[in-house]
């Protein structure tokens, strides 16, 4: 079966460490999602690259503006 999960970060993902990203990360590891579309990525990109480093999963999508941007992480 393929694990589908999307996710609104509500007005940015924030930056690793901080109480929004890491609150993220642990739902995100928990579901174990093989897809993963994020919502509302207000232009933190980089923290994006930095989550899918930590989920493991090496293909994505990451839009390079926008402010309410949607990027994708994915195992294929």
């Amino acid at each position: 079966p393929l694990r589908v999960a999307a996710f609104n970060v509500f007005n940015a993902l924030g930056a690793p460490g901080t109480a929004s990203f890491e609150d993220v990360a642990r739902i995100l590891q928990r579901i174990n999602a093989d897809v993963v579309s994020l919502e509302e990525l207000q232009s933190d990109f980089n923290n994006l690259a930095s989550l899918q480093q930590r989920l493991g999963l090496p293909y994505g999508y990451r839009p390079t503006s926008s402010s309410h941007a949607v990027g994708i992480l994915s195992r294929y």
